[in-house]
């Protein structure tokens, strides 16, 4: 075998490395705000325009689990770590002990923000033909149902 002097993992893949390998975790860079990721819900024009009420449905099933989590954070870290195939305390080193509260949608100018950030490393390394005005394109209406709805 050979030696490695440095890596990226992928959040929680990090710390499973360390439990099961001797490598050692010598930066998180998770705490850097221009590390910072989001995850999106992307549908085509043409469901939300035919098919409204099924987007609807997943943002209202996926703020009801959001909800869940809240006061399941055990339940939380199991099933991403069964998802993950990691076990459960690499999954709280890499989403941080507080993931079963961070799970809510949201259209916050910071989520606008961050997603612009990531649209921004896509184009200046020629994986994004253009850019995209993220505000123009993000759809609130189903979230806000959703949101009112659970109020």
């Amino acid at each position: 075998g050979g030696e490695i002097d440095g890596m990226f993992s992928f959040l929680p893949y990090a710390g499973e490395l360390s439990a099961r390998t001797d490598v050692r975790l010598v930066e998180d860079l998770c705490p850097a705000p221009e590390d910072d990721w989001i995850s999106t819900f992307t549908v085509s024009t043409p469901l939300v325009e035919r098919h409204p009420e099924a987007v609807q449905a997943v943002v209202d099933v996926t703020l009801m689990a959001a909800e869940w989590a809240k006061s399941h954070a055990e339940d939380v870290v199991a099933i991403h770590a069964e998802n993950l195939a990691v076990r459960p305390e690499s999954i709280r080193l890499g989403y941080g002990a507080d993931v079963h509260e961070t799970l809510v949608p949201e259209l916050s100018p910071s989520a606008v923000a961050t997603l612009n950030q990531t649209q921004d490393y896509l184009l200046k390394h020629k994986l994004l033909d253009e850019r995209i005005d993220i505000a123009a394109w993000s759809e609130p209406r189903f979230l806000e149902s959703a949101l009112a709805a659970a109020a």
